[in-house]
């Protein structure tokens, strides 16, 4: 790794490295952090000049894109957390609901889940304090949902009864039947004056792998579909309790970090598929209330606004293709948003490239769709044949020399 890492900062454009910081592997017991790891590879960095940028990674590895190894959520979370419920009542313990937010479950003292996530930023901060100063620790990501990205688990590549869950391009599930969320939904339900829309999620939005067009609430003309009376008010309350949860991890992290110079970003997902479509069902399972009428990132970017965090999004290498695909339509929005609220705006590739010259050039020329260059951009992912094959070390070498000099 070392070898690997000198390489890449001698012979390449890049700044620094991304990485997980896994809450499974540091605080096995309750506010006993074991830093060692995590210190001897950013000492490492600092004495190379290699910039870090630290994911606060509060979920499970094991369950996404990419994940060769598994790293569970310490026990005593997984023993007194709230987890997200689908509406057959499986339990995905990849992730703490946000109905934990605000709840005393856990040692000692009654902890809620913000605070347990405040504790770690506390104790990084005070661990890593001496890098932070020094500029080696320049970017804090703090994990708000699966695959360290602001969003429901509504996707999950796990496996149920020995099959998998979910499979591309399907719509995903509603996460929002965990005991809490239900009371939640039955009160907003009371306060709109329908009650009868407090009992969970639509009963007419298929399964995990169903196509928009094969369910009532994401097709047009359909009765209780996602532009009516009750789809509006369904996806508007479950976005907003995305956008909540975000701002209150948000806030607790502005509170840790406020006295220092590094930057916080947010990971939003890069969900493509049945973005040509009206409903952009993904978008929506997931939390993001986004449909051809209706731009909700504008709410996710008005809250990334409030603490001055980066909206940093992915998918920027994927081609158009079948299922409504339309990534650099997503991008445009997205980037469009967040230039609009005046804040940062990140970009990776969302699946590993391996001397794709095509797609290099496709990052590029996205990289400036907003209206000028990203203000950052992670590569995905540092492996054997990246650094090892000629081929594929020299197309790296050029793209990154390429960002690096990006006008727009």
């Amino acid at each position: 790794m070392q070898g690997w890492l000198k390489k890449l900062r001698s012979e390449t454009a890049i700044k620094g490295i991304m990485i997980d910081v896994w809450w499974g592997l540091v605080e096995k017991q309750p506010r006993i952090y074991n830093w060692k790891p995590y210190r001897d590879l950013f000492n490492f960095c600092r004495d190379n000049n290699i910039a870090v940028s630290a994911v606060l990674s509060f979920h499970q590895c094991g369950s996404n894109v990419g994940d060769n190894v598994y790293i569970p959520l310490p026990e005593f979370v997984r023993k007194n957390g709230t987890f997200y419920t689908d509406r057959s009542g499986w339990v995905n313990y990849e992730v703490l609901s946000l109905s934990a937010d605000n709840l005393p479950s856990f040692e000692p003292a009654g902890r809620t889940g913000l605070d347990l996530y405040e504790d770690y930023m506390r104790s990084f901060k005070t661990e890593f304090g001496d890098l932070i100063r020094a500029g080696v620790i320049d970017q804090i990501t703090p994990s708000m949902g699966p695959a360290s990205e602001l969003r429901y688990p509504s996707y999950p590549e796990q496996q149920k009864d020995n099959h998998v869950i979910w499979s591309y391009p399907g719509i995903g599930e509603f996460q929002c039947y965990d005991k809490y969320m239900l009371e939640n939904l039955e009160k907003a339900a009371q306060q709109a004056g329908h009650p009868e829309w407090g009992h969970g999620g639509p009963n007419n939005a298929g399964y995990y792998n169903s196509k928009p067009y094969e369910t009532a609430f994401f097709s047009d003309n359909q009765q209780d579909n996602y532009n009516s009376e009750y789809g509006k008010f369904f996806l508007n309350w479950y976005s907003n309790q995305i956008v909540d949860h975000g701002d209150r991890i948000l806030y607790r992290a502005t509170t840790v970090f406020n006295d220092t110079n590094v930057h916080l970003a947010a990971k939003i997902s890069g969900l493509h598929w049945w973005f040509d479509s009206t409903s952009h069902a993904i978008e929506n399972t997931a939390g993001y209330y986004d449909t051809r009428q209706y731009n909700g990132y504008e709410k996710l970017a008005a809250m990334m606004q409030k603490y001055n965090v980066e909206f940093a999004f992915t998918c920027f290498e994927l081609p158009k293709g079948d299922f409504d695909s339309d990534p650099e339509g997503l991008i445009t929005l997205t980037g469009g948003t967040a230039r609009r609220y005046n804040i940062r705006y990140g970009g990776e590739n969302a699946l590993p490239i391996y001397g794709d010259h095509g797609k290099y050039d496709t990052m590029v020329y996205r990289s400036c769709l907003s209206g000028k260059p990203l203000d950052s951009f992670t590569f995905l992912r540092l492996n054997d044949g990246l650094i090892n094959d000629p081929h594929q070390f020299g197309e790296f070498q050029a793209f990154t020399d390429r960002m690096a000099h990006l006008t727009c």
